[in-house]
């Protein structure tokens, strides 16, 4: 899970592409609104072989409710990967991932909380840690580019479903 660290606290409070301001639902309890974002998010996510296409940007469709003791959100996040076959190493096509999440803001925050509990700052929710942790969450770390990919020689490196019939 995404943590605030005191060397990036400042960065995510206000004055975030990925903040938003929940001042019109405090009046009335059970209202909701319904929100989009879209942008750039230049976070590091994944590994050497799945990364996070930090070109694309990343649209967040959500529906925020005043629950009475925080805001309750729920929503979709769309995003794109770009990886390699985890066997053989060849590219895969990229193509654009769509992850749900559901997320509580409250105003203090429990050290013995569950996932999905954020703090609020004010009116303010900022949505990077669900970003984050929602992509972070939903990617297959190990992806192949078929059931039957023969991978890579164990001691040349060649790409095996290219040369079926290689012997070292």
């Amino acid at each position: 899970m995404y943590r605030f660290n005191s060397a990036n606290k400042n960065k995510f409070l206000y004055n975030n592409k990925f903040s938003v301001d929940l001042y019109s639902l405090q009046f009335s309890q059970a209202s909701y609104k319904d929100f989009v974002i879209e942008d750039k998010f230049l976070e590091d996510i994944g590994n050497s072989l799945v990364s996070f296409d930090k070109t694309y940007p990343v649209r967040i469709e959500f529906t925020a409710t005043n629950a009475k003791l925080g805001y309750y959100l729920k929503g979709n996040i769309s995003y794109k990967l770009a990886s390699h076959c985890s066997r053989c190493l060849e590219n895969l096509s990229e193509k654009v991932q769509k992850s749900q999440f559901t997320a509580f803001f409250v105003d203090e925050i429990d050290k013995n909380n569950d996932c999905g509990v954020y703090k609020l700052y004010g009116n303010v929710a900022n949505l990077e840690p669900i970003i984050f942790d929602t992509i972070g969450l939903s990617i297959d770390y190990s992806p192949i580019c078929s059931e039957d990919c023969k991978g890579l020689c164990a001691f040349c490196g060649i790409n095996l479903n290219a040369n079926s019939k290689h012997k070292c």
